[in-house]
């Protein structure tokens, strides 16, 4: 369960360097035919089905300095892909700047002023296209990507320790595979034969999030330390791999909130909190693939449900991305966020 907005500002400052505007051509989203019923696309080896959501997204600040505040804020847009079209209905304020980073990743920018104790809010309606898909893998031949992707998609990360002896232990013993396929479930099968599931609120990166209890090891955390274990490991074995951030539904029509001005710990957050992370291995010919360990009992490669929301991916990044907090204020506080989706 990914809780990780922060009530402090200070990731701001990380991207204020960023300054290419968002170009409004994005990927196509794969469309059925037949309104919902799903068709065999891509050779005859996926599955699409499709569906429109609306989100609704709204965020209290505050300014709780005894001066007046100029502040940028940055509020994250759902990104566009082979199986998501975003449309942005409306947006207030109605003054912002769209921008994304290295990784794709489109933001908006809003300039905010506001007095001592003041509080604003800014709210954003979106329409996405998005597509649920299934990958028969029984009629694709996995391949290998291309040892320049492998090169420059499998190195370490601030959160990803490819270099951790005791992970590259894990990946050599249960990531072994004639193909890519076979390495992305052997590796999946073994977090989650040893996945302690906790709600911590705090990101631990691969070289925490596995422990040694009870003489043998474990993956402690929530959906953030189960992505971030599985993303080292695959990288470890060569394999493309990078996390996806944004929500996973329980219902088509849903509120989710966060009040940050209330402490809430553990298990009580996930009665109204939907916020997700899971990773994305690229096999060939496919491409990105969603792998999904926590949605169900079993073990999804490439088997992606309509209860995604896709937000953005963090692949890049050595400090990995302060988007996946959502909403990125600088002298602000945030104080309280609530998202709505409708079908």
């Amino acid at each position: 369960m990914m809780i990780q907005l922060r009530a402090d500002g200070v990731g701001a400052r990380l991207l204020l360097t960023l300054a290419v505007i968002l170009a409004c051509i994005g990927a196509l989203l794969l469309l059925s035919p037949e309104g919902g019923r799903p068709s065999t696309v891509g050779g005859g080896w996926l599955e699409l089905r499709n569906e429109t959501v609306v989100m609704d997204e709204m965020v209290v600040l505050r300014n709780r300095l005894e001066r007046r505040v100029v502040d940028y804020v940055y509020l994250v847009v759902p990104m566009n892909t082979s199986f998501q079209k975003c449309y942005i209905v409306s947006m207030e304020p109605r003054e912002y700047q769209l921008r994304r980073d290295e990784d794709g990743n489109v933001f908006a920018v809003f300039r905010i002023e506001a007095e001592p104790g003041e509080r604003v809010t800014i709210r954003a309606v979106y329409r996405i296209e998005k597509a649920e898909y299934r990958v028969l893998w029984d009629r694709v031949n996995a391949r290998w990507p291309p040892l320049e992707v492998a090169v420059e998609l499998t190195g370490p990360t601030a959160m990803w320790d490819t270099y951790n002896e005791t992970l590259r232990a894990i990946a050599e013993e249960h990531g072994a595979g004639a193909t890519p396929l076979d390495v992305v479930v052997g590796l999946a099968q073994w977090i989650k034969e040893h996945l302690e599931y906790r709600v911590l609120g705090v990101r631990l990166g691969s070289d925490h999030a596995v422990v040694e209890s009870g003489g043998r090891l474990k993956v402690r955390g929530d959906c953030v330390e189960v992505c971030d274990v599985f993303v080292t490991l695959a990288r470890i074995r060569g394999i493309p791999a990078r996390a996806a951030f944004g929500f996973l539904l329980t219902s088509r029509s849903e509120r989710m909130w966060l009040n940050f001005t209330a402490r809430e710990e553990g298990e009580e957050l996930l009665s109204h909190w939907g916020g997700h992370m899971w990773p994305q291995v690229l096999i060939e010919p496919v491409g990105w693939v969603d792998v999904e360990l926590l949605e169900g009992g079993s073990i999804k490669v490439g088997d992606y449900s309509w209860r995604h929301v896709l937000l953005g991916v963090e692949e890049t990044r050595y400090y990995g991305t302060a988007l996946s907090n959502f909403c990125i204020p600088g002298s602000l506080t945030l104080e309280y966020v609530e998202v709505s989706f409708s079908g």
